[in-house]
């Protein structure tokens, strides 16, 4: 009897161990989601820095922001690679050359696509995305937009990668002289084997758009959501009055399973409205100056805007980047405890 007793003992604390071993292997596994670079402010000033702590805080993927090629923070892609390796980091996806689909010099700027996507298939990009078209034009130009993506999309499969536009809030907007949303006009219009699309839920709501019934309406051309709000998650959000939840619901179930998470700078309540408002008057007609596009300047081809601020102390944006990366993180926290996020 003794040795049986003995021999059920040992059978129920392995038992136990095993479960215990299932259970810290099932709390261990990290969250899928991604972070987008340009949630980190002035992250140039100190680009390795802020991956090592964002590293530490359990972050397993990131978007490049602005990626226009060259190499990145001082880098070769070669170089970034290696370096995000080291840190057990992988480039999800990366946004690169908004502004405008050039269809005026269109070999000259698939020229452009071409070189970009070579790089990004160095680094390992799942997807390349458009950040965004500014100069649209009537529906006759639109549909040239549209065959250009498509071309871009066939090339970025042959280097394995999946090519998206980004959506904002001024696609939400109807095309000059029709009343067709640019945003339906391109879907209708792209090959989905070729071109898909990176839903914006906080862009949507500018737009006017619930980000929950649009996907409804457009299951499977949305395979990669991006994710932000104010400053700060919160269950208790005023931007998603329903919460985040039914979000990442709906998006798992109809359209795709890789999110990165976005957020919006450091801003007071009175600078936040102001921002709304400005986003909620914005119209093509507005937005646009076509047929003049805005021309790209600065070092390398990239805007004014990406060369770092020389005019302001180092010391000044460093202790930026530190707050908002204490911010970020403790978003990515935030995600990282919610069941229904992967």
């Amino acid at each position: 009897m003794k040795k049986i007793a003995k021999a059920i003992l040992l059978l129920s604390a392995a038992a136990a161990l095993a479960m215990s071993a299932v259970s810290c292997k099932k709390e261990e596994k990290p969250k899928e989601f991604a972070l987008s670079m340009v949630a980190v402010e002035n992250i140039n000033v100190d680009f390795k820095d802020s991956i090592k702590r964002l590293a530490e805080a359990g972050l397993k993927k990131i978007e490049l922001m602005n990626y226009f090629g060259g190499g990145q923070y001082g880098m070769t892609a070669e170089e970034l690679k290696a370096f995000l390796d080291e840190n057990g980091i992988e480039v999800l996806s990366s946004n690169t050359m908004g502004g405008s689909v050039d269809v005026e010099h269109e070999e000259e700027y698939l020229l452009r696509w071409d070189a970009l996507l070579k790089e990004h298939k160095i680094l390992g990009a799942k997807y390349v995305a458009m950040t965004a078209n500014l100069y649209w034009g009537p529906i006759e130009r639109v549909e040239k937009i549209c065959q250009t993506l498509n071309k871009i999309g066939a090339m970025a499969k042959g280097y394995g990668i999946q090519f998206l536009y980004h959506f904002h809030n001024i696609e939400y907007n109807t095309i000059i002289g029709t009343d067709i949303l640019a945003s339906d006009y391109m879907l209708a219009h792209t090959d989905p084997d070729l071109v898909n699309f990176q839903f914006d839920v906080f862009w949507a709501q500018m737009g006017g758009i619930d980000p929950v019934e649009y996907m409804k309406k457009y299951p499977n051309r949305f395979p990669c959501l991006h994710f932000k709000d104010y400053y700060e998650l919160s269950d208790d959000s005023k931007t998603f009055k329903g919460g985040y939840k039914p979000i990442f619901d709906t998006f798992y179930k109809l359209c795709g399973e890789d999110t990165i998470l976005d957020m919006e700078p450091y801003m007071t309540m009175e600078q936040m409205e102001e921002k709304i408002k400005m986003h909620a008057s914005i119209t093509h007609a507005e937005a646009n100056n076509w047929p003049t596009p805005r021309p790209r300047t600065g070092n390398g081809g990239r805007p004014p805007q990406m060369n770092f601020p020389q005019q302001r102390n180092t010391d000044s944006l460093n202790r930026e980047r530190l707050r908002s990366l204490e911010a970020v993180i403790a978003n990515i926290k935030y995600m990282q405890e919610k069941p229904y996020i992967k």
